[in-house]
C-alpha cells in the first residue's frame, strides 16, 4: 500500500516538469519547405526560399505558383502570408508588403504582364484585388459582404483580358467584362468553386471545378454550362496547352484524359491505386504534350508516351508534400514544384 502510494506521490510531483517542458529545447522551425527548382527535367530539385535581404520562405504553404506570361525568369506565388516574386528563377523572392492573407490564385494579363488580379483576405474579408503597375499598388475590385466568405479563384479570358471570372467559397461564379469596375452572378453552385480555366484554344470555352458537385464547361463564354464527366472528387483540371477540348482530370478515382471537353473520360493507366492520387499537380510540357507530369503525395510521376509508362521521382523531404508543378514554357527541363506542410499528428505528451 505505501508502495503504491509513493509511486502516486512521485508521478504527482513529476506531473508539472512534464507539462512545462522545463528542461527540453525548443524545436527549430521547419524551413524545408516552399519552391523547389530542376534543371534536368525532374531528375533532381533544389530548394529556392531565399528571401532578399536575408531570411526564407522556407516555412511557407504554397497555394499558389505562376509565371509571368512574357518572361519566364519572373514567377509569384501565393502563401498564407501574401505574395512573394522573383525575378531571377527563384533563386531570390521578394515579399509584396500589401496586407493579403490566402492568396490562392494569381491570375496576369498576358497581353499587359504588369496588371495582375489576386483573391485574398485582406483585413478578414475575402477580395479581389488588382495592381496596374506590377504590384507597386494594388486596389480593391471585389468584396464579399462579410468575413465569412471567401474568392478561391480567378481567370482572365486570354483573349479579352477585360473579361474574368471568379468563383467563391459560397458556390457563387461571378464575371466582369470590364476590368472589375462591375461585376454580375452567372450561376450560383452547391459547393464552392475553387478552380476556373480557359481552354488553350477557344476563349469561348471555359471550365469551373467545385468543392463537393464535379465540375462544369461552358462552350459559349459561360451563357450556358454542361456537366463535366466525374464520379468523384475533382482535384484539378489542365487544358491542354494547344489542343481544343483537350483535358487533363485528377480525381479519387485516379487520372483521366478527354478529347472532347470532359464529357468522357479515358483513364490514364498510372503506378498509383487510382483512389490513393489525390494529385492536385499535373503539367503538360507545352513543346512535347507527350511528356506529362502528375503529383502524388511526395513522389513525381513522369511519362514521355503520353501515358503508357510512368518513371517514378522521389521526393526527399519527409516533411512536406508537393502541392504543385509548373514548366518554364520556354526552357522545358525546368520545372517548380510549390510545397506545403504534412499534417502531424498530435501528440498527447509533449515528448
Amino acid at each position: 500500500m505505501k508502495t503504491k502510494k509513493g509511486i502516486a506521490i512521485i508521478f504527482a510531483l513529476c506531473l508539472p516538469v512534464l507539462f512545462s517542458g522545463c528542461g527540453l529545447k525548443k524545436a527549430k522551425p521547419d524551413t524545408s519547405g516552399g519552391i523547389y527548382r530542376s534543371e534536368d527535367s525532374a531528375l533532381k530539385f533544389e530548394q529556392k526560399a531565399a528571401l532578399k535581404g536575408g531570411g526564407t520562405l522556407g516555412n511557407a504553404n504554397i497555394l499558389a505558383l505562376t509565371m509571368d506570361p512574357k518572361n519566364s525568369k519572373l514567377i509569384y506565388i501565393g502563401t498564407p502570408s501574401g505574395i512573394y516574386r522573383s525575378d531571377d528563377r527563384g533563386d531570390n523572392w521578394i515579399k509584396d508588403t500589401s496586407n493579403f492573407k490566402n492568396v490562392r490564385d494569381i491570375e496576369i494579363n498576358p497581353s499587359n504582364t504588369n496588371e495582375i488580379y489576386v483573391p485574398a483576405i485582406v483585413n478578414g474579408v475575402g477580395k479581389i484585388m488588382k495592381t496596374e503597375n506590377g504590384g507597386e499598388q494594388w486596389k480593391e475590385v471585389f468584396t464579399q459582404r462579410t468575413q465569412e466568405g471567401s474568392v478561391f479563384t480567378i481567370a482572365m479570358n486570354p483573349r479579352k483580358p477585360n473579361e474574368l471570372f471568379a468563383g467563391d467559397s459560397g458556390g457563387a461564379l461571378y464575371k466582369t467584362s470590364d476590368a472589375g469596375a462591375t461585376w454580375k452572378t452567372v450561376l450560383w453552385e452547391k459547393s464552392g468553386i475553387n478552380l476556373i480555366k480557359f481552354d488553350s484554344i477557344n476563349n469561348n470555352k471555359l471550365y469551373f471545378v467545385t468543392t463537393k458537385s464535379g465540375a462544369r464547361r461552358s462552350d459559349d463564354g459561360g451563357v450556358s454550362f454542361v456537366k463535366v464527366e466525374s464520379k468523384g472528387t475533382i482535384y484539378n483540371l489542365i487544358p491542354h496547352p494547344y489542343k481544343e477540348g483537350v483535358v487533363f482530370l485528377s480525381d479519387n478515382n485516379g487520372l483521366h484524359r478527354s478529347i472532347d471537353g470532359g464529357e468522357t473520360l479515358e483513364p490514364l493507366n498510372t503506378l498509383v491505386r487510382p483512389k490513393n492520387i489525390s494529385s492536385k499537380g499535373i503539367a503538360i510540357d507545352p513543346k512535347n504534350d507527350k511528356i506529362i507530369y502528375f503529383i502524388s503525395g511526395r513522389a513525381i510521376y513522369k511519362t514521355e508516351n503520353g501515358g503508357e509508362s510512368w518513371k517514378p521521382i522521389q521526393f526527399s523531404v519527409p516533411s512536406r508534400k508537393i502541392e504543385m508543378v509548373i514548366i518554364d514554357p520556354e526552357e522545358t527541363k525546368t520545372i517548380y514544384l510549390g510545397t506545403r506542410k504534412l499534417a502531424k499528428k498530435k501528440k498527447m505528451f509533449p515528448f
